[in-house]
């Protein structure tokens, strides 16, 4: 791949990455109601789900990021 599509590959992981956590904070806020088991474990899932996703964006992000830096020209 070249210098723009890592960008992009960066970028996008960039994106994912702040949307997954994003939902994290917003469940793990208390944003529910108490009192909804369902909707809490719901919740949990959820949180998990993102979790496990955002360490994959994570390694995409690093991975694109370490390879746009290897590329860049030194002086």
């Amino acid at each position: 791949m070249n210098a723009r599509e890592m960008i992009r590959v960066a970028a996008n992981a960039h994106t994912r990455l702040n949307t997954f956590y994003s939902l994290i904070a917003i469940l793990e806020g208390g944003c529910l109601p108490n009192g909804s088991e369902t909707a809490s474990e719901t919740a949990g899932k959820i949180i998990r789900l993102c979790k496990a996703e955002s360490g994959r964006q994570l390694q995409i992000y690093d991975k694109a990021a370490a390879a746009i830096r290897a590329m860049e020209v030194k002086p």
